[in-house]
């Protein structure tokens, strides 16, 4: 049994040393301001886009989770936040979208999402 155990753990060990890494194609970037007005360029809509948060300033992790997903969770939208390495990621649900090709939609939809008042 300890024969098999090793055999098993040894082979298990081998596969994993020789997997492969996938490269994954560059997201398009969209932009944030400090309104956290999201802007995607006006390339055919893509189903992630990457956007920079480091010129945002947040006191905390939660803080900057709970303002983010507040002002960028909608139907159609939801943030991927990565706060250590200042960044997130949206989702944009295509699927729902009645005409992928309509980015003037799109972006007249991200404008409206709710915003904070000065």
């Amino acid at each position: 049994m300890k024969t098999l155990t090793s055999l098993i753990l040894l082979l298990f060990i081998t596969l994993n040393s020789y997997s492969i890494p996938v490269k994954t194609p560059p997201l398009t970037v969209a932009s944030i301001d400090t309104n956290y007005r999201i802007t995607i360029p006006s390339i055919p809509i893509q189903r992630y886009y990457y956007v920079d948060i480091s010129h945002l300033c947040f006191d905390s992790k939660e803080e900057a989770i709970r303002i983010l997903e507040f002002y960028l969770t909608a139907n159609l939208i939801t943030p991927i936040i990565h706060y250590e390495e200042r960044y997130l990621i949206i989702q944009i649900l295509i699927e729902y979208i009645p005409d992928v090709a309509d980015y003037e939609g799109l972006q007249f939809y991200l404008d409206h999402l709710t915003k904070p008042t000065n």
